[in-house]
């Protein structure tokens, strides 16, 4: 049965300090289906490495492979196998023979014949909880025992649905929390649990349950998790942005954004237990999350005649389907001959196409995701999607320009050009993308410039990074540092380079105006000319953040001061300052009560660093201090009574 926690007992194992310490390789592999040989070693090579292992023929990846394991005592852990055909296991066994004495495989899985197959020692059978530990389980997510005795016992009524599955007890405790435990707990056993038939092995008619409940946006938004294989770490900031595309979120009365609403959509289901595994990031914000394969098995159920993942089990798209995935490689050209008008068509990876194909059948497209897929080339004839909302042609590392014609798609929000590395400049009218709210841009090492009239973009959120233009870059289309100013809903990360490119502009961003901005690169040029200091210093001190901003990096400044408004960041959490090659000394940053992270790197003439004279803390939350490359560097003076959290030095 699933749901019973064999992932999370194999998770704990794996992530064991004596594990950990007895095995020179750890690596996890969800294997789900289908059981290919070759799919499960690029896996197996991508949990090694932690890199996306190439498009390569078995033999190639087999070699690969014996360069992993072979002679290295290692702990596989292949999680969640439904394959019983007993000759595919003994293929790949066979490639797994290499490891030293020691190596162990760990095999998860619901099937009784898989593990007579593959074991060599009786397997671990999970049980469900007792009624006793369902109780406990659910009083413990409720927070307290309910008064009278009597709904105990109707609560226990319907937990037996539950099979003492973890999971499914979670997922009923959070619709019950809503419900009075006196009147409507025996309504919602009469009623609607008393019609669930499921047998042993089956629990998904008891989630279904708390699925019925949801209101219908967030039953859409659930199902649309269709789209992702199973086990798959799902972005939660690109899945908001395709709920927003698809018209899931609903228009807030407040003024509050779109990505908002969606990220309080997302915590709902998330708190219903739809989602798990949720990762957040170091500021805090919700990061990555991943759907139990139970919930996949519902959401699939629940979307089946909208939502498709094209695999190997369904390798064609029926033409009532409104949004598809490709999780096989196969020609998408041959998929969408049935297609009828989808609005979802996400090709994530390893998928060789060569240029961004418009299909006739894609007239109304809302999403469109082709990352790493190849692409050399974007058609003009973009612009005939003009119902589309997001498109992605990130990691398209061959990908040097976009047609100017992309910006006659009107009702674009989200464009993700990210990692990029040959794309040279964006498209010269980029201001007419008047509903652009995402520009996702970080390593495109290429770009030379920004656009004129990108500051006219007034609803962007997210502008990864400013490239000022070079001296010999002068063009009409040319953007100046100061498209910045008005961009004040701007959010997430901001790199700005080129700094010393701004000649003798009076930089008149209005930092200072965007409380949402998290994270801000500076980065000048290095120079050895004196007549850049006050040029620098000037550039530097009319950058300034606003007070909230978590994080800070400051590259190649020329200048020999730090600005005045330094000493206002109290809520700095990671400060870098690199290659500052004309500074004697830092000011105080002793006293920033948040600061975690500092790194120091490259100051050549650094020979000390202020401190706060009466204060008594020092440094009172740093855990990590980098100081490296700064040989004339005399040290600081510290109390002795300081204390500091300081856990790496």
């Amino acid at each position: 049965m699933g749901g019973l926690g064999k992932t999370t007992l194999a998770q704990i194992i794996f992530n064991d300090e004596l594990i950990k310490n007895s095995f020179e390789r750890r690596i996890w592999v969800c294997v789900s289906d289908p059981f290919d040989v070759k799919m499960i070693v690029g896996k197996i090579l991508e949990s090694a490495t932690g890199n996306k292992s190439e498009d390569l023929e078995l033999e190639a990846l087999k070699s690969q492979l014996g360069g992993i394991i072979d002679g290295k005592k290692y702990l596989l852990v292949l999680d969640d196998v439904w394959n019983e055909n007993r000759e595919k296991w003994q293929n790949l066994k066979r490639l797994l023979v290499g490891g030293s004495s020691g190596s162990k495989i760990l095999i998860t899985t619901r099937s009784k014949k898989v593990a007579d197959i593959s074991r060599t020692m009786a397997p671990h059978v999970l049980e469900g909880l007792s009624r006793d530990e369902s109780w406990s389980l659910h009083v413990a997510l409720e927070g307290q025992e309910p008064e009278h005795a009597n709904v105990r016992e109707i609560g226990e009524e319907i937990l037996k649905k539950c099979c003492g599955v973890p999971l499914a007890i979670k997922t009923i405790a959070g619709l019950l929390y809503k419900k009075t435990p006196e009147t409507e707990w025996p309504l919602f056993l009469r009623n609607e649990l008393s019609k669930i038939s499921q047998d042993d092995n089956d629990i998904v008619p008891t989630l279904k349950l708390s699925y019925d409940h949801l209101p219908s946006h967030l039953k859409h938004c659930f199902a649309y998790c269709t789209l992702y294989p199973k086990d798959y770490v799902i972005d939660v900031k690109i899945l908001i942005h395709l709920w927003v595309a698809q018209g899931f979120v609903e228009a807030p009365i407040t003024s509050d954004h779109l990505e908002d609403i969606g990220l309080e959509y997302f915590i709902k289901l998330w708190w219903r237990s739809f989602f798990q595994e949720v990762q957040r990031d170091e500021f805090g914000n919700v990061k990555s999350c991943k759907i139990h394969d139970l919930m996949h098995d519902l959401a699939t159920i629940v979307g089946r005649t909208r939502i498709q993942l094209v695999n190997y089990d369904a390798p064609n798209i029926d033409e009532k389907i409104h949004h598809a995935a490709l999780n096989l490689d196969v020609a998408p050209q041959k998929i969408l001959n049935n297609a009828k008008r989808p609005r979802s068509f996400l090709l994530p990876e390893k998928h060789d196409c060569g240029e961004l194909f418009i299909h006739k059948n894609l007239r109304c497209l809302r999403a469109y995701d082709m990352n790493d897929c190849g692409i050399e080339k974007v058609d003009s004839c973009i612009k005939m999607l003009n119902h589309l909302r997001y498109l992605d042609v990130s990691w398209n590392v061959e990908l040097r320009a976009l047609p100017n014609s992309i910006t006659d798609l009107l009702n674009l929000q989200v464009l993700n050009v990210s990692c990029c590395i040959e794309l040279k400049e964006l498209p010269k009218d980029i201001k007419k993308l008047v509903n652009l709210r995402h520009l996702y841009c970080e390593g495109c090492s290429s770009l030379t410039h920004m656009p004129r009239g990108l500051g006219q973009l007034t609803l962007l959120q997210t502008l990864s990074r400013f490239i000022v233009a070079k001296g010999h870059i002068s063009s009409k289309d040319v953007g100046k540092i100061n498209e910045l100013n008005k961009l004040n809903n701007l959010r997430g990360s901001l790199l700005i380079r080129n700094l010393r490119c701004v000649d003798n502009e009076i930089v008149n961003v209005n930092l200072n105006e965007k409380p949402l901005l998290q994270s801000l690169e500076l980065h000048w040029e290095r120079s050895w000319e004196d007549s850049i200091v006050d040029r620098d210093e000037m550039a530097f001190q009319n950058l300034q953040p606003h007070p909230n901003l978590k994080e800070l990096s400051v590259v190649d400044y020329g200048g020999r001061r730090f600005p005045s408004w330094f000493s206002s960041l109290m809520n700095l959490v990671n400060l870098c300052i690199l290659d500052y090659k004309r500074c004697q000394h830092l000011p105080s940053m002793d006293q920033i009560p948040s600061l975690q992270y500092l790194k120091i790197w490259g100051l050549d003439d650094l020979e000390y660093m202020e401190i706060e004279g009466q204060r008594t803390s020092f440094f009172p939350s740093l855990k990590t201090l980098r100081l490296e490359h700064c040989p004339k560097l005399k040290g600081w003076q510290k109390k002795r009574d300081d204390s500091t959290a300081l856990e790496l030095l």
